[in-house]
């Protein structure tokens, strides 16, 4: 898949530097799913010490898809905490009653805005 070659071009062992000893190595594994960079199915003996590469890919992927998750889940809490709050001071107003307790429009948080 990836890594260096030696001169008979058989794949060397990125931790013995040695000949690539496939199946028959304690860090030969087998790979099932999908690649992080092309989206392609994958099913495939590997070295476990370059198969870190994709997890690591992987993983940084599912914290940008957690971020957007949080953030969007923010801007929409924050909306509705919006919302009620003016809701509470128009009932306030109507009844005759202001709640010095309700935090000013200026103290509200700003909403993130997206990338």
């Amino acid at each position: 898949m990836f890594g260096k070659r030696d001169s008979d071009n058989k794949s060397l062992c990125p931790a013995f530097q040695a000949p690539c000893k496939q199946s028959k190595c304690e860090f030969w594994m087998y790979v099932h799913g999908q690649h992080p960079q092309t989206s392609e199915q994958v099913s495939e003996g590997m070295c476990a010490v370059k198969a870190i590469a994709l997890g690591v890919l992987e993983g940084a992927r599912n914290a940008l898809r957690t971020e957007a998750a949080i953030e969007s889940f923010r801007n929409e809490n924050s909306e509705v905490n919006h919302m009620a709050v003016s809701l509470v001071r128009t009932f306030g107003r109507v009844m005759g009653q202001a709640d010095p307790q309700l935090p000013s429009t200026a103290d509200e948080p700003k909403l993130i805005s997206g990338r």
